[in-house]
């Protein structure tokens, strides 16, 4: 269930004098902090697709999302610029390393693979660090790649940079286009 932010810490059956929104202002207002962008991403993507964020995110899934109660898209997220000092951009690469699912009943299975129908490759394209805010989602390109090609051309490679992703999917797709695109892909994936 979702908290509103609003929610009291207490102690000794008091309520003190912070909330939770002042947690979430001190551990997530850097948007370009590696880990944060990432899960930043996966909302941005969601939003996107129209899914359900009313029920919080999980951690820990064999895929970050799932689309139409079916279709189990990975999200990975890269950007030039970073939340420390830099002497010059970064260069852009994703993980796409196969791993084993973990099931709380099972512990982890024993294969390793892309558990997902479908990536969806987020980058934020600002490279100048005094303008850079991951909330303009006019600076995020897009990349959706079905795992089938992924597979088909890296099986057992664990990271990708953008010039191949590109290969794969020459034209960067915005927030407004992002689910028609996925909805064409994941019609393919089925034909």
């Amino acid at each position: 269930m979702l908290k509103s932010g609003n929610e009291n810490f207490t102690f000794d059956d008091k309520l003190t004098d912070f909330q939770l929104n002042d947690f979430w202002k001190w551990q997530a207002s850097d948007l370009l902090n590696n880990t944060l962008r990432g899960a930043l991403a996966e909302f941005i993507v969601a939003k996107a697709l129209n899914i359900n964020t009313n029920i919080p995110r999980e951690d820990w899934n064999e895929y970050d999302l799932l689309f139409s109660g079916k279709y189990k898209i990975e999200i990975k997220a890269s950007a030039y610029i970073q939340s420390w000092e830099q002497k010059q951009n970064s260069k852009i690469i994703f993980s796409i390393n196969p791993t084993r699912a973990w099931d709380s009943s099972i512990g982890y299975s024993e294969i390793s693979k892309r558990h997902s129908d479908l990536y969806v490759f987020c980058l934020f394209t600002e490279k100048d660090l005094k303008k850079a805010n991951p909330l303009i989602l006019d600076k995020w390109e897009f990349y959706p790649i079905l795992t089938m090609e992924l597979n088909k051309c890296f099986l057992q490679q664990k990271t990708i940079g953008i010039s191949s992703i590109k290969r794969l999917c020459p034209t960067p797709y915005n927030y407004y286009s992002l689910r028609n695109t996925v909805e064409k892909l994941l019609i393919i994936k089925d034909e």
